[in-house]
């Protein structure tokens, strides 16, 4: 039986799915995922400029590597199909609604 060696530094590890498929879903992609729009959308919303374009720059490639993350641990993922297969879902649908939110931001006055 051989065994994979997992990557070194917390990062690495999260972005190859060895975190697990719940705890990279719910902790990251939901927890962190809510907080950091908490911390972001009073910036966004009261300001202008570079700090607009910062903020959402950083708010952005923290969902690509969050869903980068979540899509690998559900390749990983040992259990019930049907959680890796709704993992896979949740972030199809993220991605959606994230173009769509990006689309209307664009567009607004």
């Amino acid at each position: 039986m051989t065994t994979e060696q997992q990557p070194e530094g917390f990062l690495l590890r999260l972005l190859g799915g060895h975190c697990g498929l719940a705890v990279t879903f719910w902790a990251f992609g939901l927890g962190v995922g809510i907080a950091q729009a908490l911390l972001v959308g009073p910036v966004v919303r009261d300001s202008e400029g570079w700090p607009v374009f910062t903020t959402v720059g950083i708010s952005v490639v923290f969902h690509v590597l969050v869903w980068v993350a979540i899509w690998n641990a559900a390749s990983r993922y040992e259990g019930r199909p049907a959680w890796s297969m709704l993992a896979r879902i949740a972030v199809a649908l993220w991605i959606v609604g994230a173009a769509a939110a990006v689309s209307l931001a664009l567009v607004a006055p």
